[in-house]
């Protein structure tokens, strides 16, 4: 990427796992740089504007990290325990 260039993302989890490591991607990685960054999952994020962008995109970059955690505690739907007895060793024989 060249200064003055964009970095497109559709979701702002594509580009990192949590909100430190995102700012840490933006500002160091980009920003510092000359280059800007947008991601289109919702409304169209844009910190190439001014300070207001990149509010945003903090707040963002949280809610990104918060519903990471979620998904990760949420069970899956194959984790449902047996039903007692089933597939134990004490179940009653047929």
């Amino acid at each position: 990427m060249r200064r003055g260039d964009t970095l497109v993302v559709l979701d702002l989890s594509r580009l990192g796992r949590d909100t430190r490591e995102l700012l840490a991607i933006v500002e160091d990685d980009l920003h510092a740089k000359g280059r800007h960054f947008r991601a289109l999952d919702g409304i169209v994020l844009d910190t190439s504007d001014d300070m207001w962008g990149e509010l945003v995109f903090t707040v963002f970059a949280a809610i990104a990290k918060f519903q990471r955690q979620q998904s990760l505690r949420a069970p899956s739907r194959d984790s449902t325990p047996p039903a007692p007895g089933v597939g134990s060793a004490d179940a009653p024989a047929c």
